[in-house]
């Protein structure tokens, strides 16, 4: 099955590079050759050229990845993105009768977060309408399944919640605590002791995507590991990972939970929460 991944550069689209499923044929189209030695074709965004790598690759799916500028979420950087996805759309309206199943990629911040406790999740939850990244995430789904119903294809829009894996920016948690212990052999102080996340392991997504291909599924998906996982906890295995290098200085009771949790995926990507924490300890020790 051919798969054209249209956004070339960054953390997502280098692990679809690295956990490809046997029968997915992978080609990127960006500005930006993907780590990794997949199939490239440079585009510059155009109608013109987007629709040159449609007419060129012939896929079976598109999955639109691109975005500008994260993590840096300001209005000119929303703007500019959802003037490219506009001219992904456009591109999408002239293919009438190819037949191929669209994958738009969102995000678990277009759901409003919880002013206290744990919220639990759904595609039907309330949306955020006040930040600037959740509501351009929603114009660019409007723009896509527009483009894609007028021409008759099918559109599914993913909501990935917080992944994690290789080459993830230094700033995300993860990452950050191997960073500053790798630096200075000490623990990474959390700015948000009571947060915790919805981690989900980046490589799953490309075989999470391949799966749900040929199933019959809402115009919107979740995905999601369905665990919650508080910072503290993160910050304890992080500490078993690390064993006794670290010198305890404190206590930390894993039972306050305070964040968000994700549901509806229609695959259950990881199998329970043992499973979910034996990742996140193999991606220190990997990166250790």
């Amino acid at each position: 099955m051919r798969f054209l991944v249209i956004g070339s550069g960054g953390f997502v689209s280098s692990n679809f590079t690295e956990f490809c499923p046997s029968d997915v044929d992978l080609i990127f189209a960006g500005r930006n050759a993907p780590l990794g030695g997949s199939e490239w074709l440079v585009i510059d965004y155009s109608v013109k050229s987007i629709t040159r790598v449609l007419d060129a690759v012939r896929p079976d799916v598109v999955v639109v990845n691109a975005w500008v500028g994260i993590p840096d979420f300001s209005v000119k950087n929303q703007v500019a993105s959802l003037n490219l996805i506009s001219r992904v759309g456009e591109a999408l309206k002239s293919r009438c009768g190819d037949g191929f199943r669209v994958f738009g990629m969102g995000s678990c911040f277009e759901y409003k977060f919880p002013s206290r406790g744990v919220k639990t999740v759904r595609i039907s939850s309330e949306l955020e309408t006040e930040k600037i990244f959740s509501t351009a995430k929603q114009l660019a789904r409007n723009i896509l399944e527009q483009s894609c119903v007028e021409v008759g294809l099918e559109f599914t829009w993913v909501r990935p919640f917080y992944l994690f894996g290789k080459n993830q920016r230094v700033g995300s948690l993860l990452p950050a605590l191997v960073a500053k212990y790798k630096r200075t052999g000490t623990l990474l102080e959390l700015a948000n002791s009571n947060g915790g996340c919805d981690f989900v392991p980046v490589s799953e997504l490309l075989s999470f995507l391949r799966s749900v291909v040929d199933l019959a599924c809402s115009r919107v998906i979740n995905f999601g590991s369905g665990h919650f996982i508080s910072n503290v906890e993160v910050m304890l295995l992080f500490r078993e990972v690390i064993g006794s290098q670290l010198e305890p200085r404190s206590f930390f009771c894993e039972d306050t939970h305070t964040g968000i949790v994700c549901g509806d995926s229609p695959l259950n990507v990881v199998k329970d929460g043992y499973e979910l924490r034996r990742m996140i300890k193999e991606f220190f020790m990997e990166n250790l």
